[in-house]
C-alpha cells in the first residue's frame, strides 16, 4: 500500500440527521417498524433492537432520537395496562418529527403491583444492557418492582432511582441468579452487600462444591429476609428439575439421592402454560411422548402442589439486552387494600410471594374473588356455605389492543367444564373444557367478571388461565407470544 508522505486535506460533506422528538410528557415506548429505509450498516455497529429498526425508551417522554431516514411505522406505547397507538412515520434527512400521541391508562390494578423478577444486565456475561438504562425499561413498562438478578453478581438499580427522583413509581430489590453449573439456576431476592464481607456472594466460590439445599441454606443465613426461587427449572443444564430428574406424571424426584428441596419458595412457570389437551384424557399419551426439556413448567408445578409442596408460581422475562422484553412476562403481587407507598411495599411484596398470592401475566390480569375480596394462596383459604357451596367471581381485565379468548379452571390439575345457568358457570361434563363466551368488543378494554359455582366435597385447589390474542395491528410489536394470565392455587377446606 502506498504511504501517506505529506499532509492532505478531505473534505466530507456529512448530512443533518434525522430526529424523532418523543413528546409525550410520560414515560414512552416507540417501536420503529422499518417499511423503506437503507439497509443497516453492522461494520458501523448498527443492529436491530428486539427484531425491529429501532426501540426507543424515554423515561421524561421529552427527548429526541437520531434515526435513519425512511418510511416507519411507529407503535406507541406504555406496558400492558395502557392504550398502545399505531401511525405511519416519514423522516427525511434535516427533519425533526414530532411524536406526542400519548397512550392512556385503560386498565386499573390499585391492589397489585407488577414486579420482573428474573433481569440481567452488564453484571452478566451473557448481557450487553447498561444498568441505568434496563430500569428506564423497567419504568416505561409499567414494571413497579425491579429486581437485577445478574449470574452469580450483584447489581443495583437504587442509585439511578433516587437520583432520577423516581421512587414513586418503582421500587427496586437487588437479586442474584446463582448459576450453578449443570445443577440449575436458582435467584435469591432481595439481598444486600455486607460492608465486611462485600464479596461473598460473588462468582462460583459461592456454589462450588455444595449441594443446592446448603446453598439455600447459605444465602438464607446471610439474608434471612429473602426467599430463593427456581429459574427455568426444565432448560437443559440451567434445568432443576431436569437435574432431580422429577417424574412429569407425579413430581417424584427419581435421581438417586436426590430430594427436592425445602427451602425454595418459588418457581418460574413464565409462559410454560400446559394446553388443554396435554390435561385432558388423552394428556399422558401426550406427555410421554416428550423430551425433558419440552415438558411445561406448569406440568410440573401442577405435579408438586398436588403433593402437597407449597411453591408460588411466578412469571419473568429473564430479559438479558436491549429491547429483549423486559416485563413480559411479569408476575403482579397483592398488596392489599391499604396498598402501601412503593418505598415502604418491601415487606408485603416478600408476603405475597411467600402466600402465593401472585397473579402471572403478559398482557392479561386476572385475579378471584370471595365475597368481594381477593382469594389466594395459602394465608386465605375459603370455606364452603353452609349449603356446602363455593361462588367464586374470577375479575378479568385487558387493554384494548388484547382480547381474551378462553378462561380455563383446574381442581388439581384436572380441567373443569361448565355450562351457563341463571348468569353463573355451574360445572357440568357436558361444557367445554375452555370457556370462550367473554364479552369483549375489538379495540375496547376489558373490564369484566365470571361468576364460578362450585360445591367441592374435599379439600382442594383452583388455579384460573385466561388466554387471548393481540389484535392483528398490534400482533409481535409490543411483546413476543400470546397473552395470558395464570393465578395461584385458591385453596378450599371443604372439610
Amino acid at each position: 500500500p502506498e504511504l501517506m508522505s505529506e499532509d492532505r486535506t478531505i473534505e466530507l460533506e456529512i448530512s443533518p440527521p434525522a430526529l424523532l422528538q418523543v413528546s409525550t410528557g410520560t414515560p414512552t415506548r416507540v417501536t420503529l417498524e422499518a417499511l423503506e429505509v437503507e439497509e443497516m450498516a453492522p461494520w458501523l455497529g448498527e443492529r436491530k433492537q428486539g427484531g425491529f429498526e429501532r426501540r426507543l425508551y424515554t423515561l421524561s417522554g421529552e427527548e429526541s432520537f437520531v434515526v435513519r431516514p425512511g418510511e416507519y411505522t411507529a407503535y406507541i406505547s406504555r406496558g400492558p395496562e395502557f392504550s398502545a397507538i399505531r401511525i405511519p412515520l416519514t423522516v427525511d434527512v434535516g427533519d425533526v418529527v414530532v411524536v406526542d400521541e400519548t397512550p392512556v391508562r385503560e386498565v386499573e390494578t390499585p391492589r397489585w403491583i407488577s414486579g420482573d423478577f428474573h433481569q440481567h444486565t452488564v453484571g452478566s456475561l451473557d448481557s450487553n444492557m447498561p444498568v441505568d438504562m434496563k430500569l428506564i425499561e423497567n419504568v416505561v413498562e409499567g414494571i413497579e418492582l425491579a429486581v437485577t438478578t445478574d449470574h452469580d453478581n450483584l447489581t443495583d438499580y437504587q442509585p439511578y432511582a433516587e437520583q432520577w427522583g423516581i421512587t414513586d413509581q418503582v421500587m427496586t430489590w437487588m437479586g442474584m441468579e446463582i448459576s450453578y453449573t449443570s445443577v440449575g439456576h436458582f435467584n435469591a431476592y432481595p439481598l444486600g452487600i455486607d460492608p465486611d464481607n462485600p464479596f461473598a456472594m460473588i462468582g462460583a466460590q459461592f456454589w462450588a462444591m455444595k449441594g443446592p439445599e446448603t446453598m439455600m441454606e447459605d444465602v438464607l443465613s446471610l439474608w434471612p429476609e429473602s426467599v430463593v426461587q427456581i429459574n427455568h427449572p426444565r432448560s437443559g443444564l440451567s434445568g432443576y428439575f431436569s437435574y432431580l430428574n422429577l417424574d412429569p406424571f407425579t413430581g417424584e424426584v427419581l435421581a438417586e439421592g436426590k430430594t427436592f428441596p425445602t427451602l425454595a419458595t418459588a418457581v418460574e412457570i413464565n409462559d410454560e402454560l400446559a394446553p388443554p389437551e396435554l390435561l385432558g384424557p388423552n394428556g399422558a399419551e401426550i406427555l410421554q411422548k416428550m423430551g425433558s426439556d419440552d415438558i411445561p413448567a406448569m406440568v410440573d408445578w401442577l405435579n408438586l402442589l398436588d403433593r402437597g409442596v407449597v411453591l408460588t408460581g411466578m412469571a419473568n422475562s429473564d430479559s438479558h439486552n436491549y429491547g429483549s422484553g423486559t416485563g413480559y412476562p411479569r408476575s403482579y403481587l397483592y398488596v392489599g387494600e391499604g396498598q402501601p407507598i412503593l418505598e415502604e411495599a418491601t415487606p408485603t411484596a416478600l408476603s405475597a410471594i411467600i402466600n402465593q398470592q401472585v397473579v402471572m401475566s403478559r398482557g392479561i390480569v386476572a385475579w378471584p374473588e370471595v365475597g368481594g375480596n381477593v382469594t389466594l394462596g395459602t394465608s386465605s383459604p375459603v370455606t364452603p356455605n353452609e349449603d356446602g357451596s363455593v361462588e367464586i367471581t374470577l375479575q378479568i381485565r385487558a387493554p384494548s389492543w388484547i382480547r381474551a379468548t378462553g378462561v380455563r379452571v383446574l381442581r388439581g390439575k384436572e380441567a373443569l367444564r361448565f355450562v351457563e345457568t341463571d348468569g353463573k358457570l355451574v360445572l357440568d361434563e357436558t361444557g367445554p373444557m375452555v370457556w370462550e363466551s367473554i364479552s369483549q368488543e375489538d379495540g375496547v378494554p376489558l373490564n369484566t367478571a365470571l361468576t364460578f359455582y362450585l360445591t367441592p366435597t374435599e379439600d382442594s385447589h383452583y388455579i384460573f388461565i385466561v388466554t387471548g390474542k393481540v389484535l392483528p395491528d398490534f400482533q409481535g410489536k409490543i411483546f413476543s407470544g400470546e397473552p395470558f394470565a395464570m393465578t395461584n392455587p385458591l385453596y378450599v377446606e371443604a372439610q
